[in-house]
């Protein structure tokens, strides 16, 4: 980002004359004096482009002295009662209804507070900081996060490219003990300083057991000459959502604690989590070792794809015969994403591994939206993947994890 960007966005900014933290607070716009919430400019992108085009935006103050805090619009919300929740946007007239109050906890104020901090104390090592003063009279002069990273990410893995050093440093790798030997059969997402999260299926598997090792910073598993510095730690604790059952595919979410602090590093440092139902992104990135076809051999190199976003209703039809593992069909708390032409998916090896979008403005920091679950084949014309969607599990990740 340009210190001419910074003074531009800046300039159609109203600065207010003080400085503190009035996140989620409510507010009232000027000139509609439609009622708000006091947001991260960011989170609000309606203000945010509109501050680009020069419309200048009611501001409630700055969240680390730094990033401004805007007027959002407030949604109109309705509960009907303590299990029935949904929210009513009236620009698109639809309705969003989660399947149960388990989502209504992940909009809790102290719970966003909280992932919004942990985000940003994880994203530091890639932010820079640049002093921008108001084009206002009598202005004081704001630090602003700026991007600060070597790999700004794409504009498993079937049909993917390889990954680059530093690229995905939240991406775990999950090792077994096998009659064989050792393997790296999962993946997983750094979220936190000691917890990985994975599939369920890959915490706990028929043929290897319960992973021993998880590997972090790595790229190529084969050689050490792949311009990284990986560490390995041992697993302590591993925590299985408690409606998982298999062989359900529901609920296929795992933690997994790991036996000392991680030390973050260029190539270590955890995704954030993305915190709401809706992803304002047509498209995401897998990353994995898994196969590169069915009947092919797992990746040594870690390799990104980049597959489009569906509504849950695509993959309903695809996975409608599989009674047995699905009895309710695609729900609310799965995803939906791959390549209707093929040619582009996850695969065998890539379970437990990340479903990732970034931010237009700063593609150098992730946000974790799907943990791989299940496929039909790979590749294949027609057969969009299945993801457990994270946002529906903020609540029970934040238990056991801050």
């Amino acid at each position: 980002m340009s210190l001419k960007y910074v003074c531009l966005l800046m300039s159609c900014l109203f600065f207010q004359a003080f400085s503190q933290n009035n996140l989620d607070s409510r507010c009232t716009i000027r000139g509609s004096n439609a009622a708000g919430v006091c947001k991260l400019i960011r989170d609000c992108p309606e203000v945010e482009e509109a501050a680009k085009r020069g419309v200048t935006a009611t501001t409630c103050g700055f969240h680390r002295g730094r990033i401004p805090i805007v007027c959002c619009q407030e949604k109109k919300q309705i509960i009907v009662n303590e299990n029935t929740f949904f929210e009513s946007d009236k620009s698109n007239g639809g309705f969003i209804f989660p399947e149960s109050n388990e989502n209504v906890w992940s909009q809790s104020k102290g719970l966003d507070s909280k992932l919004e901090e942990k985000c940003h104390e994880y994203s530091q090592s890639v932010m820079g900081i640049v002093n921008a003063v108001p084009l206002i009279t009598d202005p004081e002069a704001v630090s602003i996060d700026v991007v600060n990273c070597d790999n700004y990410g794409l504009a498993l893995v079937v049909g993917g490219s390889p990954a680059a050093p530093a690229e995905f440093p939240f991406m775990a790798a999950l090792g077994y003990n096998t009659n064989d030997g050792f393997g790296w059969y999962c993946g997983g997402t750094l979220i936190s300083d000691y917890y990985v999260v994975t599939a369920a299926h890959c915490a706990f598997t028929r043929q290897y057991g319960q992973p021993a090792k998880v590997r972090l910073g790595e790229i190529d598993l084969k050689h050490d000459n792949d311009g990284t510095e990986y560490q390995d730690y041992d697993v302590e604790d591993i925590k299985l959502h408690e409606q998982y059952r298999p062989p359900s595919h529901y609920h296929d979410i795992a933690l997994i604690k790991l036996s000392k602090k991680v030390q973050f590093t260029k190539f270590i440092r955890p995704a954030c989590l993305w915190n709401k139902f809706e992803i304002d992104y047509k498209v995401a990135i897998a990353t994995g070792w898994g196969k590169t076809g069915f009947v092919e051999e797992q990746s040594d190199k870690l390799l990104k794809v980049a597959l489009d976003l569906f509504n849950n209703s695509v993959c309903a039809t695809t996975y409608q015969s599989d009674i047995s593992r699905l009895p309710n069909g695609i729900i609310r708390n799965m995803l939906c994403a791959g390549k209707l032409e093929g040619g582009k998916d996850t695969c065998q090896g890539d379970s437990g591994g990340p479903l990732i979008v970034t931010k237009p403005r700063n593609r150098c920091v992730s946000y974790l939206v799907g943990i791989t679950s299940f496929g039909k084949g790979c590749g294949g014309a027609n057969l969009p993947a299945v993801y457990t969607r994270i946002s529906h599990y903020i609540p029970w990740i934040a238990k056991h994890v801050w």
